[in-house]
């Protein structure tokens, strides 16, 4: 599996005292006690305003802040990327501060864990511990907290994933939002019928690709109710990717969406290669259904 992380580990109590200083932390919590904050681009960007001039330069931002901010308490930072499995070491590095001093040596993710005060069963790993591969990258951990805490205040999932599809707020992490978002509609399945304006608003105008995509995937998930807005989409997207991801989403719809036959007809002469690959397949899974 492919993991990817940069993210400072410490007590939530201070985590949260962050946000005064530096306004795009989002923490989430590991345990009871510990918590952990992406440090998104939008992080990254805060931190440098709020140090300074001197700090552009590989890591020496998080170095100084780690410093500074373990004052009282143990603090560790975390960066890995690609690591295949559990076992793994993969590329990987970590700080640990404790009390404003540096950890001594070369640390490992789980290494840091243990001096922030993770706590391990018999055979297990800190990084197993709090469920450090719940998520896959940096932005998904923002996301995930993001629409949670959103969730968490909302009687109906739904109206929730509808807003978020205009997430804006931090380039990075709101394009991670907003696909989460469209995935989660699709997940919902004929139920997120009411978000079938919202998912086409974003299939037809979200700048990001995989955010248009994801879309149009939940479109095609939502099922019979959308097979209008796919057959819109197919016919008139200036973005040839998003109508070949159109006419594949009626195809995955199957037997219902038998009254797009004629355009995936008509899509067979799109003047692009994939559209027409994909209309293709879209008429023989609907045709064989």
């Amino acid at each position: 599996m492919e993991f990817r992380i940069k993210a400072f580990v410490g007590p939530i109590s201070v985590l949260g005292a962050w946000r005064s200083q530096i306004p795009s932390t989002i923490v989430v919590a590991l345990t009871p006690d510990l918590g952990l904050v992406p440090v998104t681009s939008e992080f990254h960007q805060d931190l440098l305003g709020l140090l300074g001039a001197g700090y552009e330069r590989g890591n020496e931002a998080i170095k100084q802040w780690g410093t500074q901010a373990s004052k009282g308490c143990a603090l560790a930072y975390l960066s890995a990327d690609c690591i295949a499995d559990f076992y793994s070491d993969g590329i990987q590095y970590a700080y640990a501060w404790i009390n404003q001093q540096p950890a001594e040596g070369d640390l490992f993710i789980n290494d840091a864990l243990r001096l922030v005060g993770v706590m391990t069963a018999p055979g297990q790993r800190e990084m197993q511990a709090v469920d450090l591969f719940r998520y896959e990258d940096t932005e998904s951990w923002a996301a995930a907290s993001i629409l949670g805490e959103a969730l968490s205040r909302a009687r109906r999932a739904v109206p929730v994933f509808i807003g978020k599809l205009k997430h804006w707020a931090g380039e990075c992490v709101g394009i991670t939002v907003r696909r989460e978002a469209a995935k989660a509609l699709g997940e919902q399945g004929p139920a997120a019928k009411e978000a079938i304006p919202a998912l086409a608003e974003s299939a037809r105008t979200d700048p990001d690709l995989y955010v248009r995509q994801d879309a149009i995937r939940s479109l095609g998930m939502i099922g019979r109710d959308a097979i209008p807005v796919l057959i819109d989409l197919m016919k008139t997207h200036a973005d040839p990717l998003s109508r070949a991801d159109a006419a594949k989403a009626l195809g995955d719809i199957g037997s219902d969406a038998r009254n797009a036959i004629p355009a995936l007809r008509k899509a067979l002469r799109d003047r692009d290669e994939i559209v027409r690959l994909l209309a293709g397949r879209a008429l023989e899974k609907i045709q064989a259904a």
